[in-house]
């Protein structure tokens, strides 16, 4: 939240962002000189005896109270509200809320560490887009308070990928400096673009060995002039040929054309 800003620059409370959400409220209600309420402790009920300043006192911190209160509520989410028992204190409101959080941080956690490890790559796109999922992942469940180094999430973004990459296993295993995640994500990307070329190459020799083999081509041995393939077309057929052109050339001594 940026210093001086109003109540609507609070973000609404979510599963993934208490802390931030908690930081960015205690800065507002400080800021707004409400967080009296939050520093003092609730004060002893008024009697007839009470003197005027416990009066003004008292007041001042029930009017912080309602509005801390007031600022809280609508700092989260409408669902949330329906969920948490309404207390008479803003320190009290805040501790219902940190619970609840508790809870749902760790079905959250639990729904993040079961996405992260079970991931694989299946192919589409690219492998570094897939391993930066795999990062973004890992930071929500940081955020989440659930801390883990990046050998281990090295280790989980290994397993995610397929078999061509396995040689990469015994690699890393041997290393006595453990690659971190991007590292592991430039040397697999140099390995996806090894790959890519090959197959490119080995495509290239498949045509090349396939154009080389022989065949059927146009006016080549095989097909007539106008370009229909005769292929059983032999010597005989070319002598008769030359037979019809005789006959069909030779005149009668009439001087009549013979047909």
């Amino acid at each position: 939240m940026s210093l001086g800003h109003g109540l609507l620059d609070i973000p609404k409370l979510s599963g993934e962002n208490y802390r931030s959400w908690n930081e960015d409220l205690e800065v507002y209600l400080c800021l707004r000189d409400l967080d009296l309420c939050l520093r003092e402790p609730k004060l002893a009920d008024l009697t007839p005896a009470s003197t005027q300043a416990k009066k003004t006192e008292h007041e001042k911190w029930e009017t912080a109270t309602r509005k801390c209160i007031k600022v809280i509520k609508h700092a989260i989410p409408e669902i949330m509200k329906d969920s948490i028992t309404m207390k008479a204190t803003a320190t009290e409101y805040l501790e219902a809320i940190r619970v609840k959080f508790e809870s749902s941080k760790k079905a959250q956690s639990g729904d993040l560490m079961s996405k992260l490890t079970t991931a694989k790559f299946d192919g589409n796109g690219s492998t570094r887009e897939h391993l930066l999922g795999l990062v973004a992942l890992g930071n929500k469940i940081r955020e989440l308070e659930i801390n883990f180094d990046d050998d281990f999430l090295v280790t989980i973004a290994l397993n995610s990928l397929p078999g061509q990459y396995k040689h990469l296993h015994g690699t890393y295993n041997a290393l006595k400096d453990k690659w971190s995640i991007d590292e592991l994500i430039t040397i697999v990307g140099q390995e996806e673009a090894r790959m890519n070329r090959d197959k490119i190459e080995s495509a290239n020799l498949t045509l090349g060995k396939g154009s080389s083999s022989g065949g059927p081509h146009r006016n080549h041995r095989g097909f007539s002039k106008k370009g229909r393939f005769a292929p059983y077309q032999t010597g005989q057929g070319n002598r008769g040929q030359q037979g019809n052109r005789d006959n069909t050339g030779q005149q009668d001594s009439n001087g009549v054309k013979c047909f």
